[in-house]
């Protein structure tokens, strides 16, 4: 079975499609998330959060999906904007095909809320 340019493609298509996903997950958690979770606790500041229930949220353990949660965050509360988003992202290494479906999952968001314009 001969390994053609079609095949090439359309397993380049799946990847693609696949990084998309997460990124668009990344980024739905980053709109969730509190500025609070930006912020990584301290040692005593855990044990607090153990004895009186605090929650504190878990960073992604792939460096980019963090970075797009991160922004997710400021964006969502108005710290940051869609430009800077864009060279944060061009920065961090990320593709111009991931960017700009960052922006496109952005593009319809209103800082501070959760309703689509």
């Amino acid at each position: 079975m001969a390994f053609d340019e079609f095949e090439a493609h359309r397993l380049w298509d799946r990847a693609r499609n696949r990084v998309l996903v997460l990124d668009a997950q990344a980024l739905a958690v980053g709109l969730r998330d509190s500025k609070r979770s930006l912020v990584r606790p301290g040692k005593i500041s855990r044990a607090f959060g153990l004895i009186f229930g605090a929650y504190y949220p878990n960073a992604l353990a792939d460096p980019q999906l963090e970075a797009l949660r991160r922004f997710g965050v400021l964006f969502q509360h108005g710290d940051i904007t869609t430009e800077e988003i864009a060279c944060g992202l061009s920065e961090a290494g990320f593709a111009d095909f991931r960017i700009a479906a960052a922006l496109g999952m952005l593009g319809n968001r209103v800082h501070g809320s959760d309703n689509d314009r």
